[in-house]
């Protein structure tokens, strides 16, 4: 009997456990995978696919198996939990007579059995009442009454041998609640820190192994307005580790195209407004380098207009490559022409870019 009712709990435990292990073990694999990849770059995304395919595959077969045994598991455990001992000799005259029973004080407690397996406890212990768990909302409000008189209905609803032997059965019953109290607690914590895990890995992901992430594409008229739209590209830095150029010297100048993180290509052509003081004869200096700071182009922006006021300048540029960039990630510098060399009176906006 002893041994039935082991195998038993461990038909409802161990299926339970395995599921939480392999849910928490796929979280855990999606945040590692996800880390490694954001520190190792473009290389790992090849790896980590096919790896994650794979993890994929066998966390669904694993997953339909545990959800196999958790069907069986449950029924089996329950018909193994639920064999009452049978009363072979004389029996304590108090219990199994309903509400004629007399409850001895010693056998009254919280029952633990009867609080987390409500209706499979109430089967092995023939409290049919324990049967309005199903009833939603009802069954919320049993799992505590259960707890609280689920004792005294065991004792008043079969015939026990003898107060020790109640206590001695509902003690099993107890471990058995207090252990899935424990496991669904763990199971909380594990969920909420699985969700955790894998929202960081999705965002990781999402801004880091594809190479791509979500930019403000900036569409500048030659009257400084800005339509603001969403684009998404590679992100680069600019020379002095800025994310964007955008708001550098807004006041003095704003560049229409590219925009930061735009992919160019040979020749690049270049469009916005500066303020007539940031030319000299109409034009001022453009240059693109890459990562490293090589030159690949310079050239000369051209003002559209009379550029003798102090108001916003309409200008274009075209660069064609005279080098191979050594990088992908570059950045396009547009300085003010500073016919004196005085360092303080130089000024220049950088865009970082991808080149092509």
């Amino acid at each position: 009997m002893r041994n039935n009712k082991l195998i038993g709990a461990m038909c409802l435990i161990l299926p339970t456990i395995s599921l939480v292990i392999l849910l928490a073990g796929f979280a855990m694999f999606s945040f590692v995978s996800a880390s490694v990849a954001e520190a190792t770059g473009s290389d790992f995304v090849a790896l980590s696919g096919a790896i994650g395919g794979l993890v994929h595959l066998f966390v669904g077969l694993l997953g339909v198996l545990i959800v196999i045994a958790l069907i069986v598991g449950i029924p089996v455990g329950i018909y193994l939990l639920a064999q009452p001992a049978p009363v072979t000799g004389p029996y304590d005259k108090r219990s199994g007579k309903g509400e004629a029973s007399t409850v001895p004080a010693e056998i009254r407690g919280w029952s633990w059995g009867g609080f987390m397996l409500t209706w499979i406890w109430g089967v092995g212990n023939s409290v049919w009442l324990s049967l309005l768990c199903f009833v939603p909302l009802v069954g919320f409000v049993m799992m505590f009454v259960l707890g609280a008189k689920g004792k005294e209905w065991a004792w008043r609803e079969r015939q026990w041998v003898s107060v020790d032997e109640f206590k001695r059965v509902q003690k099993v019953w107890d471990i058995i609640g207090i252990v899935l109290f424990c496991l669904n607690l763990v199971g909380v914590i594990g969920m909420v820190l699985m969700m955790s895990l894998m929202s960081v890995a999705s965002i990781r992901t999402s801004n880091g192994i594809d190479g791509m992430t979500g930019i403000l594409n900036d569409d500048l008229d030659t009257t400084g307005n800005r339509d603001w739209i969403t684009d998404f590209t590679y992100p680069c830095t600019t020379m002095s580790g800025m994310m964007t150029g955008s708001g550098q010297y807004s006041d003095l100048i704003r560049v229409a195209s590219p925009i930061d993180n735009e992919v160019l290509t040979s020749p690049v052509a270049i469009s916005g407004v500066a303020r007539g003081t940031w030319y000299s004869e109409a034009v001022f200096p453009v240059k693109l380098l890459d990562g490293t700071g090589n030159e690949v182009a310079t050239g000369q922006a051209h003002a559209s207009s009379d550029w003798m006021t102090t108001d916003f300048v309409p200008f274009t540029a075209t660069l064609t490559y005279i080098t191979v960039p050594v990088t992908s990630c570059g950045t396009l510098v547009l300085s003010n022409d500073n016919p004196s060399g005085d360092p303080a009176k130089s000024k220049s906006v950088e865009i970082p870019v991808n080149i092509e």
